[in-house]
């Protein structure tokens, strides 16, 4: 349900208090599993993260690259633009220091990168410059789909991205 809310209404309409009647909960029957906004708001993007790693990894395929890795999370993320966007908007404002998602989302990108690791060292001869430009492209991208939807396109600006600047990444020679 909060999931639900956030991409309806966003989150700055979401509360505990708000929340516990639409599930037709007691305020203090919700605080008991979720004790403040903080922890409500990990427990929906943990799942969310959950979620989304494996239907991404489900698109790459067995036996996937990196590159196969990562166009499967955008089209994923294209395939649900709405809730994509949402949770991208989510992130912006986690930004800030005090906002009850801000550790959440500090700490994502780098198991994000961390997971995708095992692959580049695989694909590529200098793995921590790929993982930094993937890092930087990949936020770019999604950051400008969610600043300007009505002019791009997520796996268009991705695919100009891709063929751009992939082919400067030094691979792995293969036997």
């Amino acid at each position: 349900m909060a999931q639900e809310l956030i991409v309806t209404e966003g989150v700055r309409s979401l509360s505990l208090r708000s929340l516990a009647r639409r599930c037709g909960m007691s305020a203090p029957g919700l605080m008991h599993h979720f004790p403040d906004m903080k922890s409500l708001l990990e427990a929906v993007l943990t799942a969310r993260e959950e979620r989304d790693v494996a239907a991404i990894c489900a698109l790459a395929g067995p036996d996937p690259t990196t590159l196969d890795m990562l166009d499967a999370a955008v089209r994923h993320h294209s395939s649900e633009a709405e809730i994509t966007m949402r949770f991208d908007a989510l992130e912006a404002e986690a930004l800030d220091p005090d906002h009850p998602a801000h550790d959440y989302y500090a700490g994502r990108d780098q198991r994000t990168l961390d997971s995708l690791r095992p692959l580049i060292e695989r694909d590529y001869e200098d793995p921590d410059r790929v993982i930094a430009i993937v890092g930087v492209l990949y936020d770019g991208v999604r950051s400008r789909w969610v600043m300007h939807p009505e002019r791009s396109d997520l796996w268009a600006d991705w695919v100009l991205v891709r063929e751009t600047v992939v082919p400067t990444l030094v691979p792995k020679a293969r036997p």
